[in-house]
């Protein structure tokens, strides 16, 4: 659970211990806990809390939390490109209950993974949909060619104005890359 604040030193049975207010992060319920059981706690105790428990061995679970680390936590390698950037998990999928029910009714299947529409805009309802690896992988920024480019490429190439060697220098990509686009071995029409 997330502490939002402390609330100092009280006597809990026959000691001593700090105490804070934490929010729950699954029903957003505020609670009184000692600092440390709050930090170990994921929930505050509701039945949803259960429910995630029961899903946190599956694929989704690694899903929400990947995409949550990779938003907020420094040392995992991936953060430079999304939390340093500025992306962000939307409010409303920080509850894993929420992000779970939108997967559901949105086409989530386990061979596809969660692809922001726009890479540079956050992971919310608005931007992200599930698509296969490849789609997922096209859409990285790191890809240097998109649908657009490709239908540029394989007209140049049929109407015989460039060799693959030379529309390759163009694009920045390989004469293979090149040889499979426009053979239909790879952005596949």
């Amino acid at each position: 659970m997330k502490l939002i604040k402390k609330t100092g030193l009280k006597k809990i049975i026959n000691s001593y211990s700090y105490c804070g207010m934490f929010v729950c992060t699954f029903c957003s319920s505020e609670v009184e806990k000692t600092i440390s059981n709050g930090k170990k706690s994921k929930s505050c105790g509701c039945r949803k809390g259960s429910i995630t428990h029961g899903l946190s061995k599956t694929r989704i679970y690694s899903v929400w939390r990947d995409i949550k680390r990779r938003c907020y936590d420094p040392s995992v390698k991936a953060y430079k490109n999304y939390g340093e950037r500025g992306i962000q998990v939307c409010d409303e999928w920080m509850n894993f209950i929420v992000f779970y029910i939108w997967c559901l009714s949105n086409g989530y299947d386990g061979k596809l993974e969660i692809d922001r529409i726009d890479n540079n805009k956050n992971y919310n309802p608005e931007n992200c949909r599930f698509v296969t690896k490849t789609i997922n992988l096209r859409n990285s920024r790191a890809t240097k060619l998109n649908w657009e480019k490709v239908n540029e490429i394989r007209s140049i190439y049929i109407n015989k104005k460039l060799t693959q060697v030379e529309i390759g220098k163009i694009f920045n990509v390989s004469q293979v890359q090149i040889g499979r686009i426009v053979n239909n071995q790879s952005w596949e029409s």
